[in-house]
């Protein structure tokens, strides 16, 4: 047995299923821009990376209304058209993501993307690192 079969010793899976953002790709740096550009829109100072974190997790539907209030819709296609302008330039792999897929590929080894993302911009970004 070589040293790559004893070490981990699992059976070979049917499929795997990544999420996107935070797993394959590093998009904090994309989403935090984004928002910035959106509260500049309203006249509003851009936040802190530490604030943008906390803010961080919440869905939309649930971070917008609370941010932005009666403007939570305008808002959130302001924020949308800007991360379509900054995404294909500012994302980034992980780390280690582009190998380990490889890897799996080469082994044949089902692979699927599962994200809430918008569809357009998750196969964009799919496309984009290929």
């Amino acid at each position: 047995m070589s040293p790559e079969q004893t070490a981990f010793p699992l059976p070979r899976p049917e499929a795997l299923l990544f999420d996107w953002d935070g797993t394959l790709v590093d998009s904090h740096p994309v989403l935090a821009a984004a928002m910035n550009q959106t509260l500049e829109a309203y006249g509003r100072e851009p936040w802190t990376y530490d604030q943008w974190e906390a803010w961080l997790g919440l869905s939309a539907r649930d971070a917008f209304p609370k941010e932005f209030g009666d403007d939570w819709q305008e808002a959130r296609l302001i924020y949308l058209e800007a991360y379509g302008k900054l995404h294909l330039d500012r994302l980034q792999l992980l780390a280690g993501a582009e190998e380990l897929i490889a890897a799996l590929s080469a082994k044949s080894v089902p692979l699927a993307v599962v994200s809430n993302k918008t569809g357009h911009y998750l196969r964009s970004e799919a496309a984009h690192f290929g």
